[in-house]
């Protein structure tokens, strides 16, 4: 259910006729927050929050429906290299991955004769779950929230790894105890890229940990490494699933937490605590033969 102030419901009962604009409320993932609106001009709430003219954005119809269901809205935004975050394009910034795991509001506000805000309303709050990228256009899909209804029954299930995230309240990890600090030694940009640190870890040892970088301008950022290698003189390098929005430069610096693969070895071995292991190791596959 929707619901309106006094002062809005009042002006829509009495106004013939007002003018409407979006404000969209993105929240990316490292806690940076950006708004836009479609207005022609910056739009100033009450509340001191201040809407900017941005990218272009266009939007499919939202949808009201009784019961629960899980919408979705596709939002257009196309916009050229003067429309840049942290000095990077909005474009390439998305392409790079800015936008993954962001949450998107939208709201609609309503201005009377005067352009004096009257009150908004709340149309659609989601998550950024899909992102296609052209020249100078990305498309959103953003989820409503309900998305996040969408568990796995039974919680528990039968299967070899382990039922634990890493660092959770069942696994125990204290993830803090399995992090370490570095800074950025040198960046090689033919993969990803990559980032070369001082540290004596052997190989293997950071592979699927997360790295969150801790300045720069992917300050916030996370990501799960990939490939950690080390060579002679403890040079180690790092290699991550996706790349960062920003190019890591030489003198950031970054936190390692170490990764597991959820197997009994990796969790005895690695971290010593094999008796939190809740996988099923020894449970044959579908497909063996009896």
């Amino acid at each position: 259910m929707k619901t309106t102030g006094p002062v809005l419901t009042a002006f829509l009962n009495s106004a013939r006729q007002a003018a409407l604009f979006d404000l969209w409320t993105f929240t990316l993932s490292n806690g940076s927050v950006l708004r836009y609106t479609d207005s022609d001009v910056d739009v100033w709430l009450p509340d001191g929050r201040v809407f900017t003219r941005g990218p272009i954005i266009t939007r499919d119809r939202v949808r009201w429906v009784r019961g629960i269901e899980v919408d979705q809205l596709s939002v257009r935004m196309a916009a050229d290299s003067t429309v840049t975050i942290n000095g990077t394009a909005l474009i390439p910034f998305i392409a790079a991955g800015g936008f993954d795991g962001a949450t998107a509001v939208l709201d609609r506000v309503y201005l009377d004769d005067a352009n004096m805000v009257k009150g908004w309303l709340n149309f659609f709050a989601g998550q950024v779950a899909d992102i296609d990228i052209a020249r100078m256009e990305a498309t959103l899909k953003v989820k409503s929230q309900l998305v996040q209804l969408n568990q796995a029954m039974p919680r528990n299930l039968y299967q070899a790894a382990c039922l634990n995230d890493l660092s959770d309240a069942n696994c125990g990890i204290n993830r803090l105890a399995i992090s370490s600090d570095f800074t950025i030694n040198a960046v090689a940009t033919w993969f990803n890229p990559s980032v070369y640190v001082t540290d004596a870890q052997p190989s293997g040892h950071w592979d699927l940990g997360i790295c969150t970088m801790t300045s720069g301008p992917n300050a916030g950022q996370e990501r799960t490494v990939q490939i950690h290698l080390l060579f002679p003189g403890n040079v180690c390098s790092l290699q991550f699933a996706r790349p960062f929005p920003f190019t890591p430069q030489v003198g950031d610096t970054l936190r390692i937490s170490a990764g597991c693969n959820k197997t009994p070895g990796i969790c005895n071995a690695k971290f010593g605590n094999l008796l939190r292991f809740r996988g099923q190791p020894y449970v044959p596959v579908p497909e063996t033969v009896t």
